[in-house]
């Protein structure tokens, strides 16, 4: 089992993968770069902004 930390950084890992900065992708989601961090990091809990960065990256949620 992963702990949240490492949530966190496999998050930033498919990022960095997909060839995109953090920024680009808030961007492309219509969000801040704030409210991006916020929800890569787990402090948003809503299941909607999730699906909108795995939308937006292109990768499943269960990948995510």
């Amino acid at each position: 089992m992963l702990t949240p930390k490492q949530y966190i950084i496999n998050r930033k890992v498919i990022i960095m993968q997909s060839g995109v900065s953090q920024l680009d992708v808030a961007k492309k989601m219509g969000i801040t770069r704030v409210g991006f961090y916020k929800a890569l990091t787990g402090r948003t809990k809503n299941p909607k902004m999730h699906q909108r960065i795995c939308d937006a990256l292109d990768v499943t949620k269960e990948v995510f």
